[in-house]
């Protein structure tokens, strides 16, 4: 009912025996009063990787559900399981959710698959009774990337947003203005057409916070407020989706072997991994759960799902131990 919770972390495996392609997506929380976003991950049946793993769909107040256009579409493979990230803020009531995943598969493989990229920046620091702080962060893009759509991401101090592109003869074009950002009702942004980058182009998010007792929404004025997960803390995101040609996103990865850890450390292409095939022989007994001196594919799957949970528990554990230092402070 009262105080804070910390990220609840739930997954559910697929059961897909085969690649589908993912056309639309929709995230409806039963209590979307508690809800201050839902992020569902695509964990392939290698395991937890952060440069593998993908972001399926997002909810925000205002932003639920996603319609991509014909011939373009997500890819969820055979085997993933879907990591549901929900992030709750306690409302005075004690509340039950059951938040529902909605998907529509394509009936055909699409030209286009789509993407998405954060410019963060994990460094904020507004002032007490600052009213109109400014903070920015950017980012190098590559060139003929094509950006359909713009995600503007800030909490409760969140006052205005804007998106620059930052050309390489030095002139600046604003490509998204949101002149009164809305923490109760976060858009989408999706442009007409894509916007395909130039060579050297470099992307720039500015966002500004109002830290002042006039904002209705401050829990604290007085406070110094930097990033944090928790609503009374602060965040600046300035989420891209865009979209990439299938044949280069897919075939590329499947040729170099480069998706696939366990294929890059069987050595001698036998199936399994041994003790001197791991690069950190120290973490073999983990994986190797039945103890015969070998890791199969299922093994090495288990063992990754076993330590992104070690690492969720470790982030739980910090977590409360940083809130029982604060309340000490306090």
């Amino acid at each position: 009912a009262t105080g804070q919770m910390p990220y609840v972390n739930l997954r559910v495996k697929t059961g897909l025996t085969e690649d589908r392609w993912v056309e639309a997506v929709e995230l409806r929380p039963t209590a979307p009063q508690v809800v201050h976003h839902a992020l569902v991950f695509i964990i392939p049946p290698t395991g937890f990787r952060r440069s593998q793993t993908g972001s399926l769909a997002g909810y925000a107040p205002g932003n639920t559900f996603v319609e991509y256009p014909e011939g373009t579409a997500k890819m969820l493979p055979a085997g993933a399981t879907l990591h549901f990230q929900m992030h709750y803020t306690p409302t005075g009531k004690a509340t039950t959710d059951r938040t529902r995943l909605g998907i529509r598969f394509a009936k055909e493989t699409p030209s286009k698959t789509v993407r998405t990229a954060p410019i963060a920046n994990h460094r904020i620091s507004i002032p007490p009774h600052a009213s109109n702080h400014m903070e920015t962060a950017s980012r190098n893009l590559p060139a003929n990337m094509k950006i359909r759509a713009f995600i503007p991401h800030m909490h409760l101090r969140g006052k205005a947003f804007r998106y620059d592109l930052l050309k390489a003869d030095g002139t600046k074009e604003t490509l998204l203005e949101v002149p009164r950002y809305d923490f109760n009702w976060q858009l989408r942004y999706e442009l007409k057409e894509p916007l395909v980058l130039a060579n050297r182009s470099r992307i720039e998010v500015t966002g500004w916070f109002d830290n002042s007792a006039d904002n209705p929404a401050n829990p604290d004025p007085n406070r110094t407020v930097r990033w944090g997960d928790q609503s009374d803390e602060e965040m600046l995101i300035g989420y891209l989706e865009y979209v990439t040609d299938v044949g280069d996103s897919v075939t590329k990865t499947k040729k170099s072997g480069g998706g696939d850890l366990f294929v890059q450390l069987d050595k001698n292409k036998d199936g399994f991994l041994t003790k001197d095939e791991f690069t950190r022989p120290a973490l073999f007994p983990f994986f190797d759960s039945d103890k015969d001196g070998r890791v199969t594919r299922k093994e090495g799957v288990e063992g990754m799902n076993k330590l992104k949970q070690r690492e969720e528990e470790l982030r739980r554990g910090k977590e409360a131990l940083q809130g029982l230092l604060d309340q000490f402070r306090k």
